[in-house]
């Protein structure tokens, strides 16, 4: 009796669990990227051994793009620095949230650029339900912008 609850559990499970998923699914796309080792995926694998460059002395943006519209608190950002040479940060950003193409709000940050640590940082918003957050690079730190990881904070 105890294997075919297990089994029956197994089977409704995977389902469950794959429209959570579903559900709070986040796209990454940017204005562009350093090479294939370092594309905006690897902003949000949840690594911060791997990092979202731009190609030297480029500013450009990251945009996480949601499934759904949902309150979205903060972001939470992980400067990068090029691991293997650190070579290259953010030095300064703004986060702006988006409903659909609506601005919603913005933040200007200031990072303190090319350090060894991976120290997350927290940008608190406003708690508005929307679709899509941008973080635009305004300023880098030494050859480029770096970005290890940003999550959205809800």
């Amino acid at each position: 009796m105890l294997q075919l609850i297990t089994l029956a559990l197994a089977a409704f499970a995977a389902p469950i669990f794959s429209y959570c998923t579903e559900e709070d699914r986040v796209d990454v796309i940017a204005s562009n990227y350093y090479g294939p080792d370092y594309e905006p995926r690897q902003a949000i694998d949840g690594l911060s051994g791997t990092e979202w460059l731009l190609p030297d002395g480029t500013l450009g943006y990251i945009d996480l793009v949601l499934n759904r519209r949902r309150r979205i608190d903060g972001v939470e950002i992980i400067n990068g620095h090029n691991m293997q040479f650190m070579d290259r940060a953010i030095r300064k950003a703004r986060v702006i949230v988006f409903d659909g193409s609506h601005e919603l709000e913005r933040h200007d940050i200031e990072l303190p650029g090319i350090e060894p640590d991976l120290t997350p940082r927290r940008v608190e918003l406003g708690g508005h339900r929307a679709n899509r957050v941008r973080l635009e690079i305004t300023e880098v730190a030494g050859n480029g912008a770096a970005l290890a990881e940003i999550r959205i904070l809800d």
